[in-house]
């Protein structure tokens, strides 16, 4: 299922930038992203749920 999350993160990401200003994306760009070896204490932002894959189960 990781495949599914990474579609969703992609997604958001992208409607996350089309939200904000050419120059705030210009500096997002510049600055990248921060360097982390452990974040903790998020609550999980998609829940996701197993199911058999059959439409009507």
């Amino acid at each position: 299922m990781g495949w599914a999350f990474a579609t969703i993160y992609a997604k958001a990401r992208r409607r996350y930038f089309e939200s904000v200003g050419p120059y705030a994306r210009r500096l997002i760009h510049q600055v990248g992203a921060p360097k982390a070896g452990e974040i903790t204490g998020l609550p999980p932002a998609v829940s996701g749920r197993v199911g058999s894959g059959r439409v009507g189960s």
